[in-house]
C-alpha cells in the first residue's frame, strides 16, 4: 500500500486516504469497526492492477481527528462522507463499492439512496441488525449480543476506558483473546476502540427492511465468514433471502474479518466476481 496519505474535506470532517492504479474504472474499499484504512493492504496490491483502489478512514478511524459521537448519531451521516468522497475525488461513475462490516452497510444505503454512483457492490456481513428483529431465533441472536455488549463493553466506556472495553469485547462478544491477534491487527483495533460502542448502537438505529432490499438493482456478492459470530452470519443469511441481484459466498477458515484472514480466497472471489461487471 502506498505510504503516501492524502486528505479530502466532506461533510464538514477531514478523511485520510490512500489510493493505487490507473486504471479509469474505480474501487472504493470501506472499512468496519475497529479498522481503518490500513487493512486494506493486500486487496490495494491485489486490486490495484484492475482497477483505480481508494481506500478510505470514516470519520473519527486513524488518522483522522476524533470527532465525538453524538447520542442520536445516525449510519446515514457516514453514507453522506461517502457521496462527498465520490463527488469529491472526481471518480468516474458509477464505481464498485467494497465493504466490510458497517462499511458494507454503509455502501449498501450509498447503493440504495444513490444508485447512479454504483457499478457493484461487495458486502462483507453488513450489520443490518433490524433483519434479525422480526425473526424469533435471529431475534434471541442479537439479544444475546446484546445483553453481553451492556455487561462486558459499556461500563469500560463510561469510564472512558476504551482499550479494556475492547479487551472485554473480543473475550466475551467475539471469542477471542486480543493478545492472540496478529501484531498488525491488534495495534489497528487498539487505536480505534472508542468507536466501538458508537458503532454497535448506531447499526440498529437505521430501519432496512425487504422494501429497501428491493431497491438496490445492483449485482451484489454478498460475503460471510465460515467461522463469524453467530448473529453476524445470519444478518447476512437473511440479507440474502431479500436482495434482488445477488451471489451469496462464504469465505473458509475466516471470521468477521475475513478480508484479513483469507485475504487470497477473499481476494479471489471478489476479483472474479467484479470482472464481468
Amino acid at each position: 500500500m502506498s505510504e503516501h496519505i492524502k486528505s479530502i474535506e466532506v461533510n464538514g470532517v477531514s478523511l485520510s486516504y490512500v489510493t493505487e492504479g490507473t486504471e479509469k474504472e474505480s474501487l472504493i474499499l470501506v472499512h468496519g469497526g475497529l479498522s481503518d484504512f490500513g487493512t486494506w493492504k493486500a486487496q490495494m496490491d491485489s486490486f490495484s492492477p484492475r482497477y483505480r483502489v481508494v481506500a478510505y478512514s470514516r470519520r473519527s478511524h486513524y488518522p483522522n481527528p476524533w470527532e465525538e459521537y453524538p447520542p442520536d448519531y445516525m449510519i446515514e451521516t457516514e453514507r453522506d462522507d461517502l457521496v462527498e468522497l465520490i463527488r469529491g475525488l472526481g471518480l468516474k461513475t458509477p464505481i464498485h463499492l467494497v465493504g466490510s462490516s458497517y462499511g458494507g452497510y454503509v455502501c449498501a444505503l450509498v447503493a440504495r439512496d444513490y444508485p447512479e454512483l454504483v457499478r457493484s457492490l461487495v458486502l462483507g456481513e453488513p450489520p443490518i441488525l433490524a433483519l434479525l428483529f422480526s425473526k424469533p431465533d435471529a431475534s434471541n441472536l442479537y439479544a444475546d449480543f446484546k445483553t453481553k455488549v451492556e455487561k462486558h463493553v459499556l461500563p469500560f466506556f463510561q469510564k472512558k476506558q476504551y482499550e479494556e472495553g475492547l479487551r472485554s469485547y473480543m473475550l466475551h462478544v467475539a471469542g477471542r483473546d486480543l493478545d492472540q491477534l496478529p501484531p498488525e491487527i491488534r495495534e489497528v483495533q487498539i487505536r480505534n476502540a472508542r468507536t466501538l460502542l458508537a458503532e454497535v448502537q448506531t447499526a440498529e438505529r437505521e430501519p432496512f427492511g425487504e422494501v429497501d432490499a428491493q431497491k438496490i438493482a445492483n449485482p451484489i456478492l454478498l460475503l460471510t465468514g465460515e467461522n463469524s459470530i453467530p448473529y453476524l452470519r445470519r444478518t447476512a443469511l437473511e440479507l440474502s433471502k431479500i436482495l434482488p441481484n445477488v451471489e451469496f459466498r462464504t469465505i473458509s477458515r475466516a471470521g468477521h474479518s475475513m478480508h484479513t484472514q483469507n485475504p487470497k480466497e477473499y481476494n479471489d472471489t471478489v476479483l472474479g466476481f467484479l470482472a464481468p461487471h
